[in-house]
C-alpha cells in the first residue's frame, strides 16, 4: 500500500510495569503513582494496588504522522516517573528519562499491530538527582493500528481509537529475558532525569 510519511495515522503506545522498586521507605506516601509522559502527549497515569504494587499498565491510541513519530523517538526521550499523590499536591519521588530511539530499528514503529507487536523489556534505573533510588521493571511497545490513515476513517470511529485503557497483563510477545542497562548518562530532558536505553 502507498503512503506518505506526512498522513497521519492512528498508533498504539502500550506500556507495563511489572515490578518497582524504591529504596526508602513509602510510610508517609499518600498515594504511590507511577507516570509516564511520551513524546508531547498527556502524562499517562497508574496508581498503585497498595504500596509499590504496580502490576499493570495501560493501552493508549494516538494519532500522529510517521515522519513526526520517528523524529520524536529519536528526540524525545521517554520521561518516567514515581510519584507521591493526594489531594493537595504531587511530589516527585525519583524519576528517570528512557531512550526508545530502539523501535525505529527498521521501521519497527511502523509494524502492524495484527501481524504482532514488537515489545521491548528492561529494568531501568530511577533517580532523585544525581542518586539511584530505585528501579523499575517496564515493557514498552509501539504499533500502527491500522493500514488506513486517520482521514480515511469515520469521525466517531477517529474519536473512538483516540482513548486509553488499563491493561492487566503484559503485552504479547514480551521476552522473558530482563537485562538492565548499567551504563546511563545525563539527559536533557528537565535537567536531572537518566537516560536509560533500551535495546534492539
Amino acid at each position: 500500500m502507498q503512503w506518505s510519511s506526512d498522513q497521519k495515522h492512528i498508533f498504539i503506545f502500550e506500556y507495563f510495569v511489572h515490578k518497582v522498586s524504591y529504596k526508602f521507605s513509602t510510610r508517609n506516601v499518600a498515594l504511590p503513582t507511577f507516570a509516564i509522559r511520551f513524546i508531547d502527549f498527556p502524562t499517562q497515569l497508574l496508581y498503585s494496588r497498595g504500596g509499590l504494587g504496580f502490576y499493570g499498565g495501560r493501552r493508549c491510541r494516538f494519532t500522529i504522522s510517521p515522519g513526526y513519530l520517528r523524529k520524536s523517538l529519536f528526540e524525545s526521550p521517554l520521561y518516567v516517573m514515581l510519584a507521591d499523590v493526594n489531594d493537595k499536591r504531587v511530589r516527585i519521588l525519583c524519576d528517570t528519562a528512557v531512550d526508545i530511539s530502539c523501535f525505529t530499528k527498521d521501521d519497527d514503529y511502523l509494524r502492524l499491530e495484527k501481524f504482532g507487536k514488537m515489545v521491548r523489556r528492561k529494568v531501568i534505573s530511577l533517580f532523585k538527582g544525581e542518586k539511584e533510588v530505585g528501579e523499575a521493571d517496564l515493557s514498552l511497545c509501539i504499533a500502527r493500528e491500522s493500514e488506513l490513515p486517520a482521514d480515511k476513517r469515520t469521525a466517531e470511529s477517529a474519536r473512538a481509537m483516540l482513548s486509553e485503557e488499563v491493561i492487566k497483563a503484559p503485552p504479547k510477545g514480551v521476552s522473558a529475558e530482563v537485562q538492565k542497562e548499567a551504563a546511563v548518562k545525563k539527559s536533557a530532558h528537565k535537567g536531572s532525569a537518566k537516560n536509560n536505553k533500551l535495546s534492539v
